[in-house]
């Protein structure tokens, strides 16, 4: 899912966007880690009161943000789109990674986890083998390609990005239904959780005896 437009994401930046080396990295690598190290932690207890079926739906959908602004953005317009596409591709790939290891954990047997822990991990990683070469090849059979629409030029590699996001609607239709846990909330009883649960927060911490709590001595 994620193979098929991952390695190529360099590619864009430096080839089609022409921003080089530096804004490449940040955005493909060094914002999303941060987002994804700040948001790991939150994540886990997100999963433990929803399961992980909602949460990795969610996390897939939301991260179709990252190739759709990836495809939208142009060497003049480039640094809020790619932005966007770095904070959110972050946080919500923290999303994706936490509801997995919760799955992995919850279906392993405690004895030998760790074999079975191994035997995924060789999986995910013959598909970022596979998924690469796959779309490696594609992309090299369309590099004559090019289509102008509504003044943005589209090549090769904005087709990996178009595979990619229909690899994770797929995904979400196919293969999360799928997957064998006992769906606990729904996707959007955790949505609604997650818009509102930042007001609820704010809330609680203007509310006045909490204000009052946290006055010093000889305060007010």
């Amino acid at each position: 899912m994620f193979g098929l437009a991952g390695p190529f994401f360099w590619l864009m930046g430096l080839e089609v966007l022409d921003i080089g080396n530096f804004w490449s990295n940040l955005y493909i690598m060094l914002v999303p880690m941060i987002c994804t190290a700040v948001a790991l932690p939150l994540w886990g207890g997100i999963v433990d009161r929803f399961g992980a079926k909602p949460l990795v739906t969610l996390g897939t959908l939301v991260s179709i943000v990252f190739p759709v602004c990836w495809t939208l953005a142009t060497p003049v317009h480039y640094h809020t789109l790619l932005g966007v596409a770095a904070v959110v591709g972050g946080i919500f790939g923290a999303a994706i990674q936490a509801a997995d290891m919760n799955m992995i954990f919850a279906l392993t047997p405690r004895r030998s986890r760790s074999a079975y822990i191994a035997l995924v991990s060789v999986a995910a990683s013959m598909g970022w083998v596979i998924a690469p070469t796959i779309s490696g090849a594609i992309a090299q059979a369309l590099k004559p390609w090019q289509l102008e629409l509504g003044g943005h030029t589209f090549v090769n590699l904005h087709v990996l990005m178009a595979l990619s996001i229909g690899a994770r609607l797929l995904h979400v239709w196919l293969v999360v239904p799928r997957l064998p846990e006992e769906q606990r909330q729904s996707t959007i009883a955790l949505a609604k959780h997650l818009v509102t649960a930042p007001a609820v927060w704010l809330g609680r911490m203007m509310s006045p005896r909490r204000i009052r709590a946290g006055r010093g001595p000889g305060e007010g």
